[in-house]
């Protein structure tokens, strides 16, 4: 997905893949290489993930990095720059967008508490983040999934970038029940949506459409 959205012109973090530690013990990676990542760099399984598992949020060395991919030995891993939010009023410039059969759904995320907030129309006016909408739909073309969520960091340069690209299995908790979890009215209506999407399906049996597991 990092290499499809950079195709995609989606902003990314400077990012290095490494090989599974399976397929290749020696790692291949210059000090220019870590210079570049700066400090401290993000460690990330490709695919052994999904809410944070595996992540090492303050890799420092080189060394960091050898005994990480170690962990899940089959994966390639992400080297990730760490990107720095700026601050949008008295929030945290960072995001979570839901995106499901069409519809778009922008939220406040703290990445340091979890906390979710929907993110209002006068907000995407006032901080000029409708350019949100239009990210999501981009991933959406680069993975045909129905239903996901991504993460978006407005950076202190005024960029949007993509920092985790697409969760294809959506954390649908209810914030009345679980303080970190997805605002009730944006859980409700993903979940009219997915009921419409299932109709419509039944409606037109022989309709192709792809959509993710867990909108399924």
């Amino acid at each position: 997905m990092h290499l499809e959205l950079l195709a995609h012109g989606v902003d990314v973090p400077y990012t290095i893949i490494v090989t599974p530690y399976n397929h290749k013990k020696e790692l291949e990676l210059s000090l220019t290489d870590l210079a570049r990542l700066g400090r401290p760099f993000i460690i990330k399984p490709a695919n052994t993930t999904g809410g944070g598992i595996g992540v090492v949020l303050g890799a420092e060395t080189l060394k960091d990095v050898l005994e990480t991919r170690q962990h899940h030995k089959n994966d390639k891993y992400l080297l990730q720059e760490s990107v720095k939010p700026a601050y949008l009023s008295e929030n945290r410039g960072w995001f979570r967008v839901f995106y499901a059969f069409g519809t778009t759904i922008p939220c406040w995320w703290d990445d340091q508490t979890h906390v979710y907030e929907r993110v209002t129309l006068e907000d995407e006016r006032t901080f000029g983040l409708e350019r949100l909408h239009e990210i999501a739909a981009t991933i959406q073309q680069a993975c045909h999934l129905d239903f996901f969520s991504t993460e978006v960091v407005y950076a202190r340069d005024h960029r949007l970038i993509v920092v985790d690209y697409v969760n294809e299995i959506c954390d649908m908790r209810l914030q009345s029940k679980y303080p970190d979890g997805v605002p009730d009215q944006v859980v409700t209506t993903i979940a009219g949506l997915i009921a419409n999407f299932a109709a419509g399906q039944i409606d037109n049996p022989t309709e192709e459409r792809s959509v993710s597991s867990s909108a399924r």
